[in-house]
């Protein structure tokens, strides 16, 4: 799984080109995206390295680490569902080029007439 979310980072920075996600990247959310995946690695990183501590036949609190580990990778795993939703998004949409931000003054009453 970190192996995933090192190629799916790599990926994303091999489309940095495409319109839509230079439009992400100027409004911060690439970054947000990019920050969400590191935090899957991590986790990962830190379930494989409970479980192998876990796996020691010697160590006194397995069941604990165990119980951490799994915690730590099922939180990853449900944490990585919006990513790639958001990541299927960018990738379906990626040759669109996004809409204009509409500016609004919202000090001012919006009249219909």
């Amino acid at each position: 799984m970190v192996s995933l979310t090192v190629a799916v980072t790599a990926l994303l920075y091999a489309l940095l080109g495409t319109p839509l996600v230079k439009f992400l990247h100027e409004k911060g959310a690439l970054n947000r995206l990019l920050f969400d995946l590191i935090v899957c690695a991590i986790l990962w990183l830190v379930a494989l390295g409970l479980s192998l501590l876990g796996a020691l036949p010697s160590y006194s609190y397995a069941q604990i680490v165990l119980r951490v580990a799994t915690s730590a990778a099922v939180s990853g795993l449900l944490y990585f569902g919006p990513i790639g939703n958001a990541f299927w998004l960018l990738l379906s949409h990626g040759r669109d080029k996004p809409s204009p931000v509409l500016e609004h003054d919202f000090r001012k009453s919006t009249d219909i007439t």
